[in-house]
């Protein structure tokens, strides 16, 4: 496998905090296990407990006025935490598992054990890409078996929407050369 494709594909799975190395042992790419999820999932639920517990004390003090203003601004905070949390729940439970990649075929981890698919089960690689209302960007990289399945593979956010276009389009490239090819 080319190693400058590897290491590009390195810096954009580290940039999504998601696993990607070469075992040369093995010769497997792995893939797509999320990292840091749980980190990010502390900080947003901190965010809400201690955005009520201002809330609630600006509430018992009775400061008038600028307590209700102060209220209203911890509690957009907690609205920001839940937000947030949510989202990397979302994220971390999407790429939860590893995906192996070898020349030729694709092991998929999950619950239920490893499935694997070979060039001949596989009849694309596709992503789906969309812009959320908050003006970033949410996409969907899917193997697309012969029988027109749609297998989910990753799930990536990303601030940058153009970012996340180019990083799936990258990946796309990659796995037809290296699965299709």
């Amino acid at each position: 496998m080319d190693q400058k494709k590897l290491y590009t594909i390195g810096l954009k799975f580290q940039r999504h905090q998601l696993e990607f190395r070469h075992d040369e042992a093995s010769g497997y790419v792995i893939m797509g296990k999320a990292q840091k999820v749980k980190r990010k999932l502390f900080i947003g639920i901190s965010l809400i407990i201690i955005g009520l517990l201002v809330a609630i004390v600006i509430s018992v003090l009775q400061l008038g006025f600028v307590g209700r203003i102060l209220r209203y601004l911890f509690l957009i905070v907690v609205g920001y935490g839940a937000v947030e949390s949510f989202k990397q729940f979302k994220l971390g439970r999407a790429n939860r598992f590893r995906k192996l990649i070898s020349e030729n075929a694709i092991k998929i981890e999950s619950k239920e054990g490893i499935k694997e698919y070979s060039k001949s089960d596989i009849q694309s690689f596709e992503y789906e890409s969309q812009r959320t209302e908050e003006g970033t960007g949410l996409g969907t990289l899917f193997l697309i078996t012969n029988s027109g399945d749609k297998v989910q593979l990753l799930k990536l956010a990303d601030k940058k929407p153009e970012y996340l276009h180019d990083d799936f389009t990258y990946l796309k490239s990659f796995l037809d050369e290296t699965i299709l090819g």
